[in-house]
């Protein structure tokens, strides 16, 4: 019966992975810090070495390793699964070295370090449990920064790399079939890094088995058997998580490697083959009780500490039994909601069926346009649903938090100031933490570029420009500080506001361009399913509208930018008969008057000091502050004339004219006016009917599948 059971799940994980189906079989998600002993936690419970071990990150990728208990396997039987879907068998060495090259990659990937789809690997072994290990990337433990947030480029970098790796982790465990193994590494359950970062998914760990690795190294550490009873007991785990699924339990990993026929140097490796690393892994755990059990036999019953009641906790043995029991109980409370799903798919996937039946029989030149323009339609509506606001696609997986979207395309963070301005930023754009898409990420993006331009850097001025851009007029040799300031003003504009102009640019292309996958799958969740070749012909389409919109865009924004920085056109508010009424006595009497001309007389002697004299501390903060009044001005007149901008010519496009555009580009390919495109194919009916019968096959082979995997889980 048992072994039907594992079967079945194994066949619904095919099913899954080969059908894209949202079936979860229950799974141990590892969970760890770097250096904290997981690899080879993850070793002795498989029976064999895989892994690569040691300090710094070896996993980039997280590793699906689905365990097979065989018998009649003496030596481990490895299977990889490539992005086509299909298992191939290869030998350790092999899938160490396409690990090993991911990670390679993903290291020199210049946006992310890790990437979380993962790598499967299916084992077959006579020391196999039965279960899915989730061995995932191991935490960061971040780099402390100063109190006045300075940190050099390889603090930045690394600390990029820990929200990055944790993130992948806290999305893994968050799935409720999947039961989370929490590696700890300390003496002190006051603190826990790794539990705090489970219980960003686990809040009361009731999914959670706490294990506590490189017991023989932290017991010869304790002083007293107090000590020791007091580690091993974890009465404060009890009274901090009290609905806890199991745990902690304390294992031992012998060091060493096992000699491979691969391995070049014949001095390095400790043990002869894996059957002699199990025994090894058997002797440590009997090693670790016995030495438990003679540093607290003599504590009796002395506070609750009963020696015996500590023992059942040491070894690989009793984690790997405990895990092997509660993925059993998961895998058996799992098939009776599981049947259920399967019938649901199967009934989708026969309707699916008929309906590609009956194109492929009615196929003909006039269906393959009317599709098209069916899908276009329907591409258009979920598009225009998008951009008004839509909850149909989910947003854990096509929204994204305003730190992933600077990821993925940029910031606004290099162009403006302090880091008071940087977290001001962040603080008031709002809805940060939320994933957006579609109309509610543009709108987020023009809030930040707004509160990004009003936090606009203000250019550099130096004393040498200053006194450069003063020079002599060719009727005195007094100082012109408005032509001074506007020489200036002028010159650094192009410098503070392109750059600004440019990462608008990028952030709103990325938005626009994740709009395509959201639309379609709002497509087909309203079982407005087409041809996925009409799908890549309207991919092609639409980047080229997001590029043609784009550039229209920012040639208007340039355009504005050039005119305005031109040519200085002084506030006329500030020219009116304010200042004027202001400097006027509001009684005409003659002590008023009297202070009127002494105030004349101020300003007369002022402006003879100023124009006449070159006193180089007074021409610079008059013509600094003249440039910062300058592009003060220019700061709010470009925000808004970009915002404008945007709005009318790159968002609006989308809504009222992509439609027609679309419409129009098919007629054009339909009718062979893109000559020699590849994307004239779809129309093609002898290319059209070896598609539709592909699809045909492949559903078929989808239903067989799934009635044969309900036939099993109803023998189970």
């Amino acid at each position: 019966e048992k072994g039907a059971l594992y079967d079945a799940y194994n066949l619904l994980h095919s099913l899954a992975q080969d059908f894209q189906k949202p079936f979860d079989a229950p799974a141990v998600v590892v969970v760890g810090h770097q250096s904290s002993g997981k690899s080879a936690l993850i070793e002795a419970l498989m029976g064999f070495q895989f892994n690569q071990v040691g300090g710094g990150t070896k996993t980039r990728r997280p590793v699906a390793l689905r365990m097979q208990y065989n018998p009649r396997c003496s030596h481990p039987r490895c299977f990889l699964q490539g992005d086509d879907g299909i298992e191939r068998p290869k030998s350790l060495t092999e899938i160490q070295e396409y690990i090993e090259s991911e990670n390679k990659r993903l290291e020199k990937d210049p946006v992310r370090s890790f990437d979380p789809r993962e790598i499967n690997v299916r084992m077959e072994y006579k020391y196999c449990p039965n279960m899915i290990l989730i061995d995932t990337p191991g935490l960061i433990s971040a780099p402390r920064i100063r109190k006045d947030g300075s940190a050099n480029v390889q603090q930045r970098a690394l600390l990029q790399a820990a929200r990055e790796a944790e993130r992948l982790v806290v999305s893994k465990m968050k799935c409720q079939d999947y039961i989370i193994l929490c590696v700890e590494d300390t003496m002190d359950w006051k603190h826990g890094m790794t539990r705090e970062v489970v219980q960003k998914a686990d809040p009361d760990l009731s999914r959670t088995v706490i294990v506590n690795t490189k017991l023989d190294t932290k017991l010869p550490q304790f002083g007293t058997p107090t000590d020791v009873a007091d580690f091993i007991s974890a009465r404060i785990v009890e009274r901090l998580s009290p609905h806890k699924l199991g745990g902690p339990f304390y294992t031992s990993v012998p060091s060493g490697r096992v000699r491979h026929l691969e391995s070049q140097n014949e001095d390095d490796f400790l043990f002869e083959d894996d059957d002699e690393f199990v025994a090894a892994c058997a002797e440590k755990e009997d090693s670790d009780r016995e030495l438990v059990w003679n540093r607290v036999k003599r504590l009796g019953n002395k506070e609750g500490k009963s020696p015996k009641s500590m023992l059942p906790k040491v070894g690989i043995s009793r984690l790997r039994g405990f895990l092997e029991r509660r993925v059993d109980e998961c895998y058996r409370r799992n098939v009776a909601k599981i049947v259920p799903l399967l019938k649901a798919e199967y009934i989708a996937a026969e309707r699916r069926l008929k309906v590609c039946e009956r194109e492929l029989e009615a196929i003909s030149l006039e269906k393959l346009k009317a599709g098209a323009d069916a899908f276009c339609d329907d591409f258009c509506k979920a598009l225009k649903d998008s951009i008004q606001g839509s909850i149909i696609a989910p947003a854990g997986s096509y929204g994204e938090t305003l730190e992933q979207e600077n990821l993925a395309a940029g910031s606004f963070a290099g162009e403006f100031g302090c880091r008071f301005s940087c977290h001001l930023l962040v603080a008031e754009v709002g809805n940060t933490q939320h994933k957006l898409y579609g109309g509610s990420q543009y709108h987020r993006v023009l809030r930040e570029f707004n509160l990004a331009t009003r936090c606009l850097r203000l250019p550099t001025i130096t004393e040498d420009e200053i006194a450069n851009a003063a020079g002599i007029g060719e009727t005195h040799d007094g100082v012109n500080f408005l032509r001074a300031a506007c020489v200036i003003a002028l010159e650094k504009a192009q410098i503070s506001f392109d750059p600004l102009l440019d990462a608008l640019k990028l952030r709103i292309s990325h938005i626009m361009g994740r709009l395509c996958p959201v639309s379609e799958y709002m497509i087909r969740q309203k079982q407005e399913r087409r041809s996925t070749s009409y799908q890549q012909l309207v991919r092609t389409l639409f980047d080229e509208f997001v590029q043609r919109c784009s550039d229209n865009t920012m040639v208007r924004c340039r355009d504005d930018l050039t005119s305005m920085t031109r040519f200085v056109t002084w506030d006329l508010q500030e020219r009116g008969g304010g200042a004027l009424r202001r400097a006027l006595p509001d009684q005409q009497d003659i002590v008023s008057v009297y202070q009127v001309a002494r105030d004349y007389a101020n300003l007369v002697q002022l402006m003879e000091e100023a124009l006449c004299t070159r006193d180089s501390n007074r021409t610079n903060l008059v013509v600094g502050g003249l440039v910062q009044h300058i592009v003060q001005q220019w700061r709010e007149a470009f925000c808004k004339s970009a915002i404008t901008k945007f709005n009318c010519y790159f968002m609006l496009p989308f809504v009222d004219d992509f439609h027609r555009y679309l419409r129009s580009e098919l007629h054009k390919v339909s009718e062979g006016g893109v000559g020699g495109s590849e994307l004239s194919d779809i129309f093609d009916l002898t290319a059209a009917r070896r598609a539709l019968q592909q699809q045909l096959d492949e559903l078929r082979n989808e239903c067989a599948a799934n009635k044969k995997l309900q036939d099993k889980f109803s023998m189970v």
